[in-house]
């Protein structure tokens, strides 16, 4: 999918927020449904291009990752790499939570401000995957946040 469809599409699920958002505003008065629904479209947009510039600051974004909160990485499986990321939140990178540890997975919660995030870093094989994404809401663009935190994971190993 292009960035162009992306655009699109996530002003389209942002639209229903948008139009709620404006009708508390107005305290649900009927007669304002239709300045509703352009508030609600001009909302959406408001946050789809705020969502951009932050995005848009990664030159080496794929458009899958584009607009999006949860991401995908794989890393060599090797023990030292393992052991790496079993530490690399003890550097205090972000506020977590470890939740889960077995022999070939680790679960953090990462606590943010509007919502958590989820990192499952688990033996795949003969890679380490490392994935994460935003706990509820997952359809909504984070600000890059994930994928800012992401980048930080995999370049300290």
């Amino acid at each position: 999918m292009t960035k162009t469809k992306k655009i699109i599409l996530k002003s389209i699920y942002l639209v229903p927020f948008g139009f709620l958002f404006w009708m508390l505003f107005s305290r649900f008065d009927s007669s304002e449904v239709r300045v509703s629904i352009v508030a609600g479209i001009i909302v959406s947009l408001f946050v789809v291009f705020w969502n951009i510039f932050e995005y848009e600051k990664f030159k080496d974004i794929k458009a899958i990752d584009f607009l999006e909160s949860q991401h995908v990485i794989f890393v060599e499986n090797n023990a030292d790499n393992w052991n790496r990321l079993k530490e690399v939140f003890n550097l205090q990178i972000a506020n977590v939570k470890k939740t889960k540890e077995t022999e070939n997975l680790i679960e953090y919660q990462i606590y943010q401000r509007i919502t958590d995030s989820i990192l499952r870093i688990e033996i795949v094989n003969d890679k380490i995957r490392l994935n994460i994404r935003r706990k509820y809401f997952n359809f909504i663009p984070d600000m890059a946040k994930n994928y800012k935190l992401l980048s930080k994971v995999s370049n300290t190993i």
